[in-house]
């Protein structure tokens, strides 16, 4: 409400346009910013610690926990994902194959992380 007016707030067709108009740039802005963002992918290493798998890859290459298929599932499907972004597919033909492969990880990371707070939960009773 401006000054206690209780009326409709009416705009010109010039501040209209304007608005339209700046709103199209900002959709422009987010969706150029959304596709150059890399997205972080973490794990856990064998001492409990989580971290970016690219300090992992410089680090200790041996330290990563690989006994659990679920994280070898995982990172092969992070594999296939860098794949198909890379590849020369026109974007209409990326899209529903990187959402069905995002999909299949996040499925993935519930899993490991339902694992994870079973675990937690058996050592909590366990003391």
């Amino acid at each position: 409400m401006r000054g206690g007016d209780t009326g409709a707030m009416r705009y010109t067709q010039s501040e209209m346009n304007r608005a339209l108009a700046d709103s199209a740039d900002e959709i422009e802005f987010l969706s150029t910013v959304h596709r150059q963002r890399k997205p972080v992918h973490i794990i856990q290493l064998s001492d409990g610690r989580w971290v970016r798998v690219e300090e992992t890859e410089e680090s200790d290459k041996s330290a990563r926990r690989h006994d659990n298929p679920l994280d070898q599932e995982l990172a092969n499907l992070r594999k296939q994902l860098a794949e198909v972004k890379k590849s020369a597919m026109s974007d209409e033909q990326k899209q529903p194959i990187i959402t069905s492969i995002q999909n299949r990880i996040m499925t993935i990371q519930a899993q490991l992380l339902s694992e994870l707070q079973g675990e937690n939960k058996k050592n909590k009773y366990a003391d």
